[in-house]
């Protein structure tokens, strides 16, 4: 059963990336430039997800030997809740850019309709 499961997550990874793929392919051919930003930043970032756990392993067992060396001051649990919410942050950002985008458009064409 683990290793459907494996399987699955692999092949719903190559699907999400190549999903993200061709939406850049079409804001491309449309000459969308905010959502080729986030596109290529959700590409950017689900590549990254396959290779963060052998980095966040390694820090965690950095900082669990070490843990007069947690910048901060802060406690492991401070510094993991930190991690998360930098990284909610950071995934937060592409959608920014794409709504900003998509305002901006629908203002454009709501002024071209008013004047027909």
């Amino acid at each position: 059963m683990s290793n459907f499961l494996n399987a699955t997550d692999i092949i719903a990874g190559v699907v999400y990336i190549l999903v993200l793929i061709l939406g850049i392919y079409i804001c491309k051919k449309i000459r969308f430039i905010e959502g080729i930003y986030f596109f290529s930043i959700l590409v950017i970032f689900q590549i990254c997800s396959y290779f963060l756990p052998f980095y966040t392993s390694k820090l965690v067992d950095y900082y669990l030997l070490n843990r007069e060396k947690i910048p901060g001051g802060m406690s492991f649990g401070e510094l993991a809740a930190s991690y998360l919410i930098m990284v909610k942050v950071l995934k937060t950002i592409p959608f920014l850019i794409l709504v900003s985008g998509l305002y901006r458009s629908w203002k454009v064409g709501i002024k071209n309709n008013s004047y027909k």
